[in-house]
């Protein structure tokens, strides 16, 4: 037996217990000590199923309670009754195993199992395997010896360049030598982890003065102090049995561990006091075989009258003693009724916060499953936003630089604007200096038109003189009017 005791500064660490596949702990404050469930329990009547009844550990009688059983979860004879099936499954394969590398070899046909020991069912169990004890895991590393030979030899045997001679001596190996070994260990095995599926009794006991309660449990994984994650009301959102008082992590174990409220859980079944009520039906036996035999004393020294007395005195006497015994009887069987019916209440009530429990396991397994949704999907959106702001800043980094090019846009269309601007001036000044000269040309134009007039009128007028003299003096005088008009031009100018 392991006494637990405090640590150095004070604080009370937790021992925390495996119970099918999930950790749970109690305070250690709490934990007088632990020790092996007892080869004997006397079952208690009407008693529910977590009530596995009562054991006599360090001289008192101890109601032991099957904590897997007050949590609805599988009994650890089905487990063990399972791991034999597979103990037996794999047995029965790795026979078949040689039986069919057997028939390769004879026939010649390919052998399609495999021969690598580390891909076989068996093999994946034996490489996951571990345990706390240390026998267990030897015995294992003991099976995985011959089983790894067994693979290899199958392996040699359809090598290439091995001779037939060879191959028998293998095939003869594996018959005599590994396969039998292999099935040896394994039924070992059974027998072997046996003791792994019996379970642990922690022995709940606040005080000295208190009785002792044993809560059975898979095996002890550590001693550790933990860190509470929930509590209070946050705690009874997600669980609503009043037996768990917190959830908590601890840097050996990973993932949750329930804490358990144990003396809360002692209160649910009534002290067991009386004495097991067969002891004194064996003293009522033993009282009336003694009285047998005084009566067959008395028939065969019926001729010695003293002797008679004798014995009929004693028969009185033996007779008196049954009395007493069937009268002590009488009142620890009466003792065991009111136990009884003390018993059938608690076990009723504790029929009623079993299904409390039940339900509240059932609820707090679903808000365990919307949390892990939750907690999926808020993933999600941490890397959707995550890539968005990804997005968000490329993007900002190309709007600033599409800013600065538009800066430098605005910059030059300012500079166009004021070549224009200039542009526009020169046009301006070109078209009124245009206007100008448009105005000169309807002049002339019309300073020609009146030229063109006068000449026809003088050609008219000197059509009827001589051709010669008229065509010199209309010449003359066609001169003389062009160079007036050049004249009145060049001062205009002017």
């Amino acid at each position: 037996m392991e006494e637990i005791k405090k640590s150095v500064n004070g604080d009370m660490p937790w021992i925390i217990f495996n119970l099918c596949q999930n950790k749970f702990a109690v305070c250690s404050d709490m934990i007088s000590g632990m020790t092996e469930l007892p080869s004997e329990i006397v079952p208690v009547p009407t008693a529910n199923k977590a009530l596995m009844g009562v054991g006599v550990i360090r001289g008192q009688i101890v109601p032991l309670i099957n904590l897997r059983e007050f949590f609805g979860m599988r009994s650890l004879d089905d487990e063990y009754e399972e791991f034999k099936e597979m103990l037996e499954q794999r047995k029965q394969e790795h026979i078949q195993w040689a039986e069919e590398l057997k028939r390769c070899l004879e026939t010649g046909d390919k052998f399609e199992l495999s021969t690598d020991p580390h891909q076989c069912q068996f093999g994946k169990w034996i490489d996951a395997y571990s345990s706390n004890r240390n026998d267990l895991n030897a015995h294992v590393a003991h099976i995985s010896k011959p089983h790894s030979k067994l693979h290899k030899i199958a392996e040699e045997i359809f090598s290439e360049g091995i001779s037939e001679a060879d191959k028998e001596e293998l095939l003869y190996e594996a018959d005599i030598f590994y396969l039998p070994k292999i099935l040896s260990l394994i039924e070992e095995a059974k027998e072997l982890f046996k003791s792994n599926f019996r379970g642990i009794v922690l022995l709940v006991q606040p005080t000295e003065n208190d009785k002792i309660m044993g809560l059975v449990c898979d095996e002890v994984y550590s001693v550790e102090e933990a860190d509470i994650v929930f509590q209070g009301a946050t705690l009874r959102r997600i669980y609503s049995s009043p037996y768990i008082c917190g959830i908590a992590h601890t840097e050996r174990v990973e993932g949750e561990i329930v804490m358990l409220d144990a003396k809360k859980m002692m209160k649910l079944y009534p002290d067991i006091e009386f004495e097991i009520p067969e002891k004194k039906e064996e003293e009522l036996e033993a009282a009336k075989e003694s009285i047998k035999e005084a009566i067959a004393e008395v028939f065969v020294q019926n001729d010695d009258s003293a002797k008679a007395e004798e014995v009929k005195t004693e028969v009185a006497e033996a007779v008196a003693e049954a009395e007493e015994v069937k009268t002590e009887v009488a009142e620890v069987v009466a003792e065991a009724e009111e136990v009884k019916t003390e018993v059938a209440e608690a076990v009723a009530e504790a029929e009623e916060v079993k299904t409390e429990i039940a339900e509240a396991v059932a609820e707090a397994e679903e808000v365990k499953t919307e949390v892990a949704e939750a907690v999926a999907e808020a993933e999600e959106v941490k890397t959707e936003v995550a890539e968005v702001v990804a997005e968000a800043e490329e993007v900002k980094t190309e709007v600033a630089e599409v800013v600065a090019e538009a800066e430098e846009v605005k910059a030059e269309v300012a500079e166009a604007i004021a070549e224009a601007e200039e542009v526009k001036t020169e046009v301006a000044e070109a078209v009124a200096e245009a206007e100008e000269v448009k105005t000169e040309v309807a002049e002339a134009v019309a300073e020609a038109e009146e030229v063109k007039t006068e000449v026809a009128e003088a050609v008219a007028e000197e059509v009827k003189a001589e051709a010669p003299a008229k065509e010199v003096k209309a010449a003359d005088k066609l001169k003389a009017t062009r160079n007036q008009k050049n004249a009145k031009r060049g001062k205009k100018k002017k």
